[in-house]
């Protein structure tokens, strides 16, 4: 028989208790939103290493959702307390809430949230996961504290007036709205940036002849300058400023706060990707930026060519030809687009003609793998790909009795296949393009490509003077009154209509239908140049430093 005895009557909550409680469980509902925006929504660092650490915003959010879910279920026991303790089994809200608040204390010691935030913050660029793993933290503690009393007693929220319970409420939402702006305002690293943009427009050509000098401009000696787009570009370790080819910024993209020990620019890692438009750069503890080379505007930041380094290595440097991100590393090569940063098409190991580790040359046109094949009969096997598909153009054969494998090196568009033979065998192959690769002929003499568009400029080793090969016409020519070296300065230019090149410390000129000197060698003053460049209408005369603290730029123009 059920016995029809009332519930004795157990003391209810204070109305102040009760008014903490209601926000305490809006702070709650708070946390965990914010802890599954920061795991789920908010971007992460890239650049964060594996370890404690780079663990800590991931680990902190899914306990702020754990923590904060299981006191919003042990609150929403607390209305069958009053009947549990009538039937003698104790107030089970009384013994979960100090656990769970024990688990809490030992969670954030072993975590070490407020030292390992402190680090990451100062030396790490800023990123939104971080604060709001934090900020939903900050969130259920606080929630959890102000529900605390819920546990002495069965709440009684009836007894509560509506209006002071819509204030209680409303100061929680309040609060919560107010830690959810200050964790994102925290977490937009675009603070620290002084960017501007330009508005998009097509890039001037390079010119076709040298022209007179026009100006010229200083900039740091431990700037690098990278010339193309529409004039060149100046890193420092602040960042990255584009200028129009007259000396008027055009763009910037700068961190005026950087530091070496915090979040610097790497100014040795700028490659330029004139078929693409886009210049790329590398910040220290932040990682890999893409920009478009006229407007300035970012185009990717985390990209698979970010992700990849664990997976193909390296980026590929300037030597290797590189018209084009890639990354390779002990005969695996992969190719990006610059544009979104996503992996195109890969080479790996097994794709090699043999066992051999390959070698991969670049070119605008094609890439080409070298692979080494010894056997009964030692064979170089070339193929050349697309660098769009990575689709298989040509593929070449090479029976060279060659105990090491060649020596690959690229200049321009041209590639240079060198076997360490004797003197009276075939030694060298020299290409500029697939069709020349299928045609090519194997030379005695080992030539030192200086620069190539099709045709080639090149020098035989040990030797100074220069020829004019042009395998379309099948001629050779030697270019007139140039007897020197020019290794310890700038390499030759081919345009269409001219052959420029530094000698000591003039500038000399032929005209490239009959290799006749056009005029006389043009000597610049207070300029040891080292470098000569095409770019944007110019052409520009990098002079070196010598014991200043800045260098010289002089630019010519038709």
């Amino acid at each position: 028989m059920t016995s029809s005895a009332p519930l004795p009557r157990l003391p209810d909550y204070s109305r102040p208790v009760t008014l903490a409680a209601i926000p305490g469980v809006v702070l709650l509902l708070g946390g965990v939103l914010l802890g599954a925006y920061s795991v789920f929504v908010a971007a992460g660092n890239p650049y964060l290493p594996t370890g404690s650490d780079a663990d800590l915003p991931g680990t902190l959010g899914r306990f702020a959702i754990g923590f904060g879910t299981a006191v919003l279920l042990l609150q929403a026991t607390l209305c069958w307390s009053r009947r549990a303790r009538a039937a003698g089994l104790g107030n089970p809200a009384a013994v979960l809430s100090p656990v769970l608040l024990v688990a809490w204390v030992v969670v954030t010691w072993k975590l070490r949230v407020l030292s390992t935030a402190s680090r990451l913050i100062e030396t790490h660029a800023a990123f939104p996961q971080l604060p709001t793993a934090v900020a939903a933290w900050i969130l259920v503690l606080v929630g959890t504290v102000l529900c605390l009393g819920t546990a002495l007693a069965p709440p009684r929220v009836w007894t509560v007036e509506r209006r002071p319970a819509a204030i209680a409420a409303g100061s929680g939402v309040l609060v919560c709205a107010v830690v959810a702006a200050s964790a994102l305002y925290l977490g937009d690293d675009s603070r620290f940036v002084d960017a501007s943009t330009a508005a998009d427009a097509v890039a001037p050509s390079a010119p076709h002849r040298l022209g007179t000098e026009r100006s010229r401009f200083t900039v740091a000696a431990d700037d690098r300058v990278i010339f193309g787009g529409h004039g060149y570009f100046v890193g420092s370790s602040k960042g990255v400023t584009a200028y129009n080819a007259d000396g008027t910024p055009r763009w910037h993209h700068l961190r005026p706060d950087a530091t070496e020990d915090t979040v610097g620019h790497n100014t040795d890692s700028m490659r330029h990707f004139p078929a693409e438009n886009v210049l790329l750069t590398y910040w220290h503890r932040l990682g890999w930026k893409a920009f478009d080379t006229s407007t300035g505007r970012v185009l990717w930041t985390e990209s698979e060519f970010s992700r990849d380094s664990g997976r193909f290595g390296r980026v590929l440097p300037d030597q290797f030809g590189a018209p084009f991100p890639a990354r390779g590393e002990d005969g695996v090569l992969a190719r990006y687009d610059a544009r979104t940063g996503q992996r195109l098409w890969q080479v790996t190991k097994a794709d090699s003609p043999c066992s051999s580790i390959p070698t991969f040359a670049m070119t605008p046109t094609a890439v080409y793998l070298v692979a080494h094949c010894p056997g009964d009969e030692v064979v170089t096997v070339v193929l050349a790909m697309s660098p769009a598909t990575g689709e298989t153009l040509a593929r070449r054969e090479i029976a060279v009795p060659a105990r090491t494998p060649p020596q690959v090196t690229v200049v321009d568009d041209a590639v240079a296949i060198t076997w360490a033979l004797g003197s009276d065998e075939p030694s060298q192959l020299r290409f500029g393009s697939v069709r020349q690769l299928e045609s090519a002929a194997l030379t005695e003499r080992v030539h030192v490509v200086a620069a190539a568009d099709g045709d080639t400029i090149s020098r035989p080793a040990g030797g100074q003077t220069l020829v004019l090969h042009e395998p379309a016409a099948n001629l050779v020519r030697e270019i007139p009154g140039w007897q020197r070296n020019w290794d310890y300065a700038g390499k030759p230019i081919l345009t269409a209509d001219e052959i420029m090149t530094i000698d000591t410390d003039v500038i000399r000129t032929w005209r490239r239908a009959d290799l006749v000197e056009t005029t006389a060698a043009r000597r610049l003053v207070s300029c040891t140049p080292t470098r000569l460049v095409r770019a944007a209408g110019r052409t520009f005369v990098v002079c070196g430093t010598g014991a200043g603290s800045m260098q010289t730029i002089v630019v010519f123009r038709p």
